[in-house]
């Protein structure tokens, strides 16, 4: 699965051809703390830049994470640490240098607010992503939360204490008002779900659950937001490259030297394809013939 970095590192390299940070600790971190590092390169390092230690490097005891480096000189920084990490640990952001700290192009944190404002929205309008997670009904408790990460809830079930699973049907309340009037006293076991002139962000059941369920949620899910650097993207590999190009879209339409309309508009074009047809592919239609299919990441250049 791609990190945000992956995509801000990939951005640097293949289109702005910006310097990333790609190289090793160099300096072993016993302990947590702030510790002077020495690493074989200083390349793309300055005051406030973000890199993420132990990239697909890990050793015993230590984790991946995301440092922010400080008294940066020719050939050291100081950042804080949660873990420790071998020197050999890979060392790695896209950290897009240029200008820093007089003459900005772009800083990491606007780069990562414009790719978590392109994943989310490609997510909502694709649904890509499911997940599942489980739940509790309460006695005499009617209306419960949706999952905080949820786009839409796909479907809710309900297990018995013999573990048997019985789905709700998805239902509205003008059905439940015509099917009873008196609906809302009705106790027993679940058997239908409905989530419309309620608060947004709740879903109610009926009837009123008799007794404690252990409930299942199946949810399309959103990306965390905002994302950091080494945010996992909720999106599929193969599909990693049209958020890729939303992202360019956004940084070329910023105002300043580097906007550039025509480019803009080509990876925007992109990004509506790539959409297009990962919807149509969900929706079981062939999506046909469509001009400019989108690239792999490993190859995709603007």
């Amino acid at each position: 699965m791609f990190l945000a970095n992956d995509i801000l590192m990939a951005a640097s390299t293949r289109v702005f051809i910006e310097p990333v940070v790609n190289t090793t600790l160099g300096t072993g971190v016993v302990a947590p703390g702030i510790v002077t590092i020495t690493p074989p390169s200083m390349v793309a390092i300055y005051n406030g830049a973000m890199m993420v230690v132990d990239f697909g490097h890990h050793s015993s005891g230590s984790e991946q994470e995301v440092i922010t480096a400080s008294n940066v000189t020719a050939t050291t920084f100081q950042a804080t640490f949660h873990y420790p990490h071998l020197g050999s640990a890979l060392l790695r952001g896209g950290t897009f240098p240029t200008g820093q700290s007089v003459d900005i192009l772009f800083t990491q944190l606007e780069v990562l607010g414009y790719l978590t404002d392109v994943v989310n929205d490609f997510l909502l309008k694709t649904r890509p992503i499911s997940n599942i997670i489980q739940s509790v009904f309460t006695a005499n408790i009617p209306l419960y939360n949706s999952p905080p990460d949820a786009i839409r809830i796909e479907r809710i079930s309900r297990q018995d204490s013999a573990n048997k699973i019985f789905r709700l049907w998805d239902a509205s309340i003008t059905d439940l008002d015509c099917k009873n009037p008196n609906w809302r006293g009705v106790t027993g076991k679940p058997n239908m779900w409905y989530e419309d002139q309620i608060n947004v962000g709740q879903y109610g059941i009926y009837p009123l659950p008799n007794n404690g369920y252990v409930s299942n949620i199946w949810y399309s899910q959103l990306n965390a937001s905002p994302l950091l650097l080494n945010s996992p993207l909720l999106v599929p590999d193969v599909m990693a490259d049209i958020p890729y190009y939303g992202m360019l879209a956004r940084m070329f339409g910023k105002d300043g030297e580097l906007r550039d309309p025509q480019r803009q508009s080509y990876c925007k074009q992109r990004y509506d394809i790539g959409v297009e047809i990962v919807v149509r592919l969900f929706e079981g239609l062939k999506p046909g013939v469509m001009p400019g299919p989108v690239n792999q990441l490993a190859g995709a250049t603007a």
